[in-house]
Parts: C-alpha cells; sequence; structure tokens
C-alpha cells in the first residue's frame, strides 16, 4: 500500500485547532484516499486489542454531535462500530462512546494512530 502525503491524513490536533468542519458533501479525491487507505488498514480498535487484521468501514469523528469531515475518520469493524456491543470482548463505539474511548483512547488519539499506520504504509 502506498502512503499518503502528510498534507492529505489529518493530525489531530487539526481537529482542535480548526473545530468543527461539518461536511456533508461527498467525499473528495483527496478525502477517498484518506477513507481508502484506512479501510485497508482494517479495524483500529481490533488492532488496541492486539487481535490483527478486521475488515473495516469508514467512522466519522463526531464533535457536538456533528460529522466533523471526512479526514477526520477511523476505521472500525462493524462490531467496533455500531452493532452495540459492550462486553469484554468488544465495546462498540456506537453507542458506548465514553466506555468505547475508556478501553481504546480517545478518538483523536486513535486517529493520530491510524495517520502514522497510513504514513508508514502499515
Amino acid at each position: 500500500m502506498g502512503t499518503l502525503p502528510t498534507s492529505t491524513a489529518p493530525s489531530a490536533s487539526a481537529l482542535q485547532k480548526y473545530g468543527a468542519m461539518v461536511s456533508l458533501a461527498n467525499p473528495d479525491k483527496h478525502e477517498r484516499a484518506w477513507m481508502d487507505a484506512i479501510t485497508r488498514l482494517g479495524c483500529i480498535a481490533c488492532r488496541v486489542d492486539g487481535l490483527g487484521y478486521s475488515p473495516a468501514v469508514v467512522h466519522h469523528i463526531i464533535k457536538h454531535g456533528r460529522r466533523v469531515g471526512h479526514l477526520f475518520t477511523l476505521p472500525l469493524c462493524m462490531p467496533h462500530h455500531s452493532l452495540g456491543e459492550r462486553s469484554e470482548r468488544c465495546i462498540s463505539r456506537h453507542p458506548w462512546h465514553r466506555a468505547f474511548e475508556k478501553r481504546y483512547g480517545s478518538e483523536l488519539l486513535l486517529l493520530d494512530i491510524v495517520r502514522q499506520l497510513v504514513d508508514r504504509g502499515k
């Protein structure tokens, strides 16, 4: 897998610096490249748990109840994304946001990890 230029992969500090930049439009070329790259990585929560690769869907980071933008996204498998699980094996981001972040780290921390993995081509 090729790496994306750093300018394509957002830093977590950019979210805090620029605030919510809600994007309701379809992803542009750079946003699509980012989302394709992260889904190829597989679920970041499974990686944190040491489970290795699991196919992932795109999770948009949410701030103040709204999606921030297509570049502020994480790769999560369906159980970690939205199946509502909350067990020793898995905590879903939806609806268990606080429990998810307690176990796996904040979404911004996970975004930094994902960015580093994409930059290294892992």
